[in-house]
């Protein structure tokens, strides 16, 4: 059984990609997917080619509730509904196996009063974890910060005791590097960041540089950051320019990206905007045809998918120099790192781009070498063995 709470970003790609190399891999066995009753208007093709498959695979709706508040007792709040929810479909279902495909809002459930009387194996991808980053990345932490992480410390270790807890699947590399993660009581293993085997030709206008930014379009993606660069750039560069957004604009900052939109049109910038839910076949396929994609992200923790895919098709990226990404852009040479909250420095960085003589530690080989690590079957595959050891 594996169970997601969520339906947006790439949560539905997560599970497709799980039941695809389960059908490929797994000779006996039925594998549950539980997801939220709105699953299936988000992935409407993909819950329809699940049902189809049945019954080697079941699709199961469950009320979990999608309402992410900030602050930590919002959090607290939805995780122990989750894991009431949980919890009546575990013991109604009897999984001998079950993997929370977002573990991170679980951890107080596991911590308190997630146990059944059946034997049960339970596992979790971890998504955001932050209190490593210090030793890890030389991060700086505000004392607020060092306090929450802290906390996300103590929470984890104790879901690792929950008795049923063996493994956790950790996106970020460095985690089970840590000292003292093999305290926790449960497994720490690396976990590819999947992408897509489709390879598609690269489709880049030789005359027009196309800069993207992909993905659902977030106040703490730096979309905001990220369209103030691109007005402080020169205007002797409008010409052979072009700006795809590709991805659901967050309704707090529709308004002021419709305002930028407005503004960079009459520069004369090309801008090209899908304000919509996008397919991973459209993702690729933008990322396939961009000269440079734009991570913008503000303090963002953990991993990043377009990351991975930039990468394939040895298209360089400019991201935030915090934290994780930070770290993977810098140690395999996958573009630049900048300051992403701050415009002027963006916007310095795609100067950079533009203008080869300034030159960018970019290396294709490194990049593509990076890619192979983040494959779909090395995803699938580390989480699908797992559940078979005893």
């Amino acid at each position: 059984m594996i169970a997601d709470p969520y339906a947006g970003g790439h949560h539905g790609y997560y599970i497709e990609v799980l039941c695809r190399r389960w059908l490929e891999t797994a000779s006996e066995g039925r594998l549950s997917v539980v997801v939220n009753t709105s699953f299936r208007t988000v992935h409407s093709e993909l819950a329809a080619w699940i049902g189809a498959e049945s019954p080697r695979i079941a699709l199961i709706e469950a009320p979990f509730a999608e309402d992410r508040k900030a602050g930590l007792w919002a959090l607290t709040r939805a995780d122990l509904a989750h894991g009431r929810v949980l919890a009546e479909v575990v013991s109604r279902f009897r999984p001998d196996r079950l993997v929370l495909m977002y573990f991170d809002h679980f951890q107080t459930s596991l911590a308190s009063n997630l146990r059944f009387s059946q034997h049960v194996r339970i596992a979790g991808i971890y998504f955001r974890p932050s209190f490593h980053y210090p030793l890890m990345f030389g991060t700086q932490r505000s004392i607020g910060q060092r306090s929450r992480d802290r906390l996300k410390r103590m929470l984890l270790r104790l879901a690792c005791k929950n008795r049923h807890f063996d493994s956790v699947f950790s996106l970020d590399p460095f985690l089970p590097e840590y000292p003292g993660i093999s305290t926790m009581g449960a497994k720490f293993i690396r976990l590819a960041e999947p992408t897509p085997t489709l390879n598609l030709q690269n489709a880049r206008n030789s005359e027009i540089k196309t800069v993207s930014l992909v993905g659902s379009l977030a106040r703490r993606k730096g979309v905001l950051q990220f369209m103030e660069a691109i007005s402080l750039l020169p205007r002797r560069l409008s010409g052979n320019l072009e700006i795809l957004l590709a991805g659901p604009i967050a309704e707090d900052i529709l308004e002021p990206v419709q305002d930028w939109i407005e503004m960079l049109s009459k520069r004369d910038i090309r801008l090209n905007v899908s304000n919509r839910f996008m397919s991973d076949a459209e993702i690729e396929r933008v990322i396939a045809q961009s000269h440079l994609v734009v991570l913008p992200y503000q303090k963002h923790i953990g991993m990043s998918n377009p990351l991975v895919r930039a990468a394939k098709y040895a298209t360089p990226v400019l991201g935030p120099d915090f934290g994780l990404l930070g770290s993977l852009i810098r140690r395999h040479r996958l573009g630049i790192t900048v300051d992403t909250q701050e415009p002027r420095a963006i916007m310095q960085g795609i100067l950079d781009f533009l203008e080869p003589s300034r030159g960018i530690a970019f290396d294709p080989t490194s990049a593509r070498g990076f890619a192979e690590m983040n494959t779909e079957d090395r995803f699938a595959d580390t989480i699908l063995a797992r559940s078979q050891d005893e």
